[in-house]
């Protein structure tokens, strides 16, 4: 199966997920700490931001696993978007991970919960590099007429 779909999916389960944390309902995380939290309304903005973007991100997904003829002229925006997003959720998790990494080093606790949010960005991050490289790799084998 292609790994465009995958990312794709990554990204809608995300962004069902934010919708979900926006709505009240707070799912994988402490529902107290995230009832307090989210008393703020830039937080639930945010949510909702965080959400429209892994909506893109599930289309950008789409996009990397259906090549067509038609999307010559597209190649370079899509091969942006997802280098950039693969970028982004592989630094994102790598980050969070080397943090939980030294907090446990250092002795202290570390909320393991945490921890398990920071493999989820770095498979995100995984997947989209992946696509991101099977899409560069079909264009290049067709001339570019992805």
């Amino acid at each position: 199966m292609k790994t465009g779909y995958f990312a794709a999916a990554w990204s809608f389960v995300f962004a069902v997920l934010h919708v979900i944390w926006a709505c009240g309902w707070y799912i994988g995380l402490n529902a107290e700490g995230a009832a307090k939290a989210f008393q703020k309304p830039w937080l639930l903005v945010f949510d909702l931001a965080v959400a429209e973007l892994c909506i893109v991100a599930m289309f950008l997904g789409l996009a990397l696993a259906r090549p067509r003829e038609r999307r010559r002229r597209y190649r370079r925006v899509v091969l942006s978007m997802s280098y950039a997003a693969a970028a982004i959720l592989t630094l994102r998790g790598v980050a969070g991970l080397s943090q939980a990494a030294y907090i446990l080093a250092s002795g202290r606790d570390i909320i393991v919960r945490l921890a398990g949010w920071d493999v989820w960005f770095c498979l995100g991050g995984m997947l989209f590099t992946l696509a991101t490289a099977r899409f560069r790799k079909v264009s290049e084998t067709t001339g570019g007429t992805v």
